[in-house]
Parts: C-alpha cells; structure tokens; sequence
C-alpha cells in the first residue's frame, strides 16, 4: 500500500516512497512560491504599509517580536517535524504515531509554557502564580493538574 502523501508530494507510479531529494525539493519549491506570493504583496502593498508602520510603532514592535519567536521556537520545532514525517514516510504507521505523539507533547509544553509553568518554577505575575494564589495558596495537592503543569513545565526539553 502506498504512503498517503501531502499534496505537494507526487509520487510516480514506479516508486513505492518519495526519495529524500525529492521531498527536499517539493519542500522547497513551496517555500518559493509562498515567499514570491508575499513579496508580490508587499511591492503592490508598500506605500500604505509604510503610512500604518510609521502610525502604529508599538504594533510594528510587537510583531518584531513574534517574528524573532517564530524563528526561535517554531523553526527548530517544524525542522524537526519535517524528519520525523520524513521518517513517518519511510518507516510507516510507528512513525506516523510517533509524529502525531512528539507533535501533542510540545504544544501540550508550549500551552504549560504560556500559562506559567518553567524549569524554575511557576512564573511571578503568569496565569499560575495567579490562579496558585487565588485558589491553592501555599499547598499544592499531590496528583492534581496544577502539580502535573509544575512537572511539565520544570522537565527541560
């Protein structure tokens, strides 16, 4: 049986899996295209982008940041997602399920992440300093959500 594929991945009739040069190179003609597609926009879009950047600094300011996010957090994130899917394709449904797995396990990190739970403890002013002093003060129940989020969030990636 062969593999279900993404759209952008043809396989021809005599190859029963996409060689690695293969995907590489679908992967990047879609980058391609997507990156002309925004570039197009920008050039037709420029001079009204330019009035709202100059309007609004501390929303320019903001989306610089998720940007320099992006970069950091998602793109290790999506390479590494790229190999297991790669391996997914090659190995069958173990991998598949692994992908599916490893993929839950970091948004379920980032979400614990978001809500204030690090390595070194809940986070002063976070959501779970906030709902830790409202609600439990200084006990934590043993077995309940908010220690399991206090495990999550302190096991290192």
């Amino acid at each position: 049986m062969a593999p279900v594929l993404p759209p952008m991945v043809t396989v021809t009739p005599d190859e029963t899996t996409p060689s690695l040069s293969h995907i590489i190179s679908a992967v990047v003609k879609f980058v391609t295209e997507c990156f002309l597609l925004v570039s197009d926009w920008i050039t037709d879009h420029l001079p009204e982008a330019q009035g709202w950047v100059t309007s609004h600094p501390f929303y320019v300011a903001a989306a610089i940041v998720g940007v320099v996010i992006l970069i950091f957090v998602f793109v290790p994130w999506i390479l590494s997602w790229v190999a297991l899917a790669v391996n997914a394709v090659r190995s069958g449904l173990k991998s598949v399920f692994q992908l599916v797995w490893r993929s839950l396990q970091w948004f379920g990190r980032a979400f614990v992440h978001c809500l204030g739970f690090r390595t070194k403890g809940v986070t002063k002013g976070s959501t779970a300093a906030l709902y830790q002093s409202r609600r439990l003060g200084g006990s934590i129940p043993a077995g309940s959500t908010f220690s399991s989020f206090q495990s999550v969030g302190a096991t290192p990636r």
